[in-house]
């Protein structure tokens, strides 16, 4: 818990960063296949005449955050709307962004003859979307695809039947293909969360009772897939986070919080 104090936050689009202005934000990240949303970042006090050229649909923006000791990134993706309007005195660029929204429309045609290595076969697809497959994603892909295969279409779909057959799942974190076995976490060492490292309240049940939903104070560290160990009166084991939502606001009293959905 000593670690989490005092509020940091970074912005950056292209190679513009800034840092200590007012940052407002909600990220929402999931093991989804569908891009990751980074909802109304706003940015306080910047001239639009100033950095209007560069925050336009397709920039690369990412949003670092947490505290002192503890800020990472959050979110890494491509705006798709940015825009400046006034509140009081205030200047205010208000910006939307997914992560692999290019590569959600990303096509490919390919015909592979023989016997293909699924690591292969995935790595190539990835190529196809504009991503580069994570090394823990390298490590679990064993076994081999199809003797034949054809590819062509959306490269998501082809690579959502690969997968879905061969007992994966897949995402894209941070402009990345994520996979990861059925039901499976990330080999990255656990996060502990209690009341002595960012718990906030109890843990609510998700229904039928198939995990739980939980509140801390931003731990940055707790991406999809991640195990999560949780230690509280009400719940406690080791569970995988599968939807992480990021709430901030670097300059008021308004709650510097992460809520995650923790599945067994």
């Amino acid at each position: 818990m000593s670690e989490l104090f005092r509020r940091r936050a970074s912005l950056r689009v292209g190679e513009s960063v800034w840092d200590g202005l007012r940052l407002t934000f909600v990220v929402r990240r999931t093991l989804r296949k569908r891009p990751n949303l980074a909802q109304g970042i706003r940015v306080y006090g910047l001239d639009w005449r100033t950095v209007g050229s560069i925050m336009t649909p397709g920039a690369a923006v990412q949003l670092s955050a947490g505290y002192e000791t503890t800020a990472e990134v959050v979110f890494s993706g491509q705006i798709t709307r940015a825009q400046q309007r006034r509140e009081g005195a205030d200047q205010v660029t208000e910006i939307t962004a997914e992560d692999g929204s290019d590569a959600w429309g990303s096509v490919t045609s390919r015909v592979l003859g023989g016997s293909v290595a699924l690591r292969s076969l995935v790595e190539t697809l990835a190529q196809d979307m504009g991503l580069t497959l994570t090394a823990e994603s390298a490590a679990v892909l064993t076994g081999v695809a199809r003797k034949s295969t054809v590819l062509r279409g959306y490269a998501r779909d082809q690579l959502d039947v690969i997968l879905r057959s061969a007992g994966y799942t897949w995402s894209i974190q941070d402009g990345a293909l994520q996979v990861l076995r059925e039901g499976a976490a990330l080999a990255t060492q656990a996060v502990v969360l209690g009341p002595q490292t960012g718990l906030v309240g109890d843990p609510k049940p998700l229904e039928k009772g198939r995990g739980w939903l939980v509140e801390s104070l931003m731990q940055p560290k707790i991406k999809p897939g991640r195990t999560v160990l949780l230690k509280s009166e009400r719940a406690e084991g080791a569970y995988r986070a599968t939807i992480v939502e990021h709430h901030g606001d670097t300059h008021s009293q308004q709650p510097w919080t992460t809520r995650v959905e923790l599945r067994p």
